[in-house]
């Protein structure tokens, strides 16, 4: 109950800025349909700890790359809609994959270009700019999400990229088990030490296990890591656990809502800031 009660506040806020800006409707449209007054980025991570007890919602962020398409369809079979928050860089080089991957049904996200922390970078803003000029034909129904690259993210950067035009995006997305602190090893962390994928996902399994909601991050760079999900996501099902879209977290949806997006499912065509 702890991170249900953690998490009510930041629902609040997003159901007053629905109210504030009326949703899509009372929004101010620029020429292009992007809306000048979205409430933007919040100072407070979106984790999903307001989801019942035993949802998760699993998100992939660092691609896209040669197995993104092997991991996102691999989680369609097994009936999973998750997000992919891509990297421009990646992005220039698999946008074939990119266009599949929001296809089949899963969400698309800003990660920045590099994927390197943005705090310190002189460059926030052109790396958010350069990677939401290449989503744009892969985003459905203005659903802008942004994670902050290596999940780091503070109010001055949160400034920085809303007082830029980038107020339509909706985050930061993080995963729920930063409440870990270090006693937490997400997957890219297990292959870079050269723990193997048994042992990643037990690791996995006990940090789900205590926390029993929210938004858990995986990366989308290596063959491992859909060995981890081929052998973590049947044992999750098997003890009761479900998957839900980021769509179905009341923060992350009703901080879309506020800022004009399209919630339920379909083709909506996406606002051009660069026409």
């Amino acid at each position: 109950m702890r991170y249900r009660e953690r998490l009510k506040s930041n629902v609040l806020i997003c159901i007053i800025l629905m109210a504030l800006c009326g949703c899509s409707n009372g929004l101010i449209q620029t020429e292009t349909g992007c809306p000048e007054n979205a409430p933007g980025l919040i100072k407070e991570g979106l984790r999903g700890e307001e989801l019942d007890t035993k949802q998760l919602s699993l998100v992939f962020v660092g691609g896209p790359s040669d197995i993104s398409d092997d991991i996102a369809n691999y989680l369609i079979s097994r009936n999973i809609r998750s997000a992919f928050f891509m990297t421009g860089s990646a992005l220039l080089d698999n946008k074939a994959i990119a266009a599949q991957i929001s296809a089949i049904g899963h969400l698309v996200g800003n990660y920045g270009y590099s994927g390197k922390d943005l705090i310190a970078s002189r460059s926030a803003v052109a790396e958010v700019r350069s990677t939401d000029l290449l989503l744009l034909p892969h985003i459905k129904g203005d659903r802008f999400l942004f994670y902050p690259p290596q999940g780091q993210f503070n109010e001055r950067l949160r400034r920085l990229l809303n007082d830029a035009g980038l107020n339509k995006y909706v985050g930061p997305i993080l995963p729920v088990t930063d409440r870990l602190g270090s006693g937490f090893t997400d997957d890219r962390a297990c292959w870079e030490t050269g723990v193997n994928v048994s042992d990643c996902a037990q690791n996995y399994l006990d940090a789900i296990r205590q926390l029993e909601r929210g938004i858990i991050t995986f990366h989308d760079t290596s063959e491992q890591s859909l060995s981890l999900l081929q052998t973590l996501i049947p044992i999750l099902e098997a003890e009761q656990f479900s998957f839900v879209s980021l769509l179905d977290i009341p923060s992350i949806s009703f901080s879309l809502q506020a800022s004009g997006a399209t919630i339920n499912p379909g083709n909506e065509e996406t606002c051009n800031d660069y026409e």
